[in-house]
């Protein structure tokens, strides 16, 4: 038997089912994970080990301490972006936190984009 609490700290989303209060996770086009992932590995502060730590921990201590960590940039990065759209509002809290650390570098104004294009809003004129 595994105790509920671990099953939870695995698959998050059970938690939120079982404490009866489901969160609806947003529904993402496919690809979208690719495609964050590949716009991510190019801000600045995901490429440096250090400053992604800091990042995940600004995000939330459940994607901090669920987050795979892997020596291989675009592995770690995959892993994060996967992990946060398992959450409602773990994409935006990812790029909240990433917003402070970056202050609108090039490629984190194209995350943004990129992020805005997924969610059917229109983005800003490039």
């Amino acid at each position: 038997m595994i105790p509920v609490e671990a099953v939870v700290r695995y698959c998050p989303l059970l938690g939120d089912t079982l404490n009866g209060d489901p969160t609806p996770v947003p529904d993402w086009p496919p690809g979208a994970d690719r495609e964050l992932t590949t716009a991510l590995v190019k801000v600045p502060s995901m490429r440096d080990p250090q400053r992604r730590e800091s990042v995940l921990r600004d995000t939330g201590d459940e994607i901090f301490d669920l987050a795979e960590r892997s020596p291989v940039l675009i592995e770690d990065v995959r892993g994060v972006v996967e992990l946060c759209l398992q959450y409602a509002d773990g994409i935006d809290r990812l790029a909240a936190a990433l917003r402070w650390y970056e202050r609108g570098s090039l490629p984190m104004r194209e995350f943004e984009r990129v992020l805005l294009r997924l969610r059917g809003a229109p983005g800003p004129a490039s």
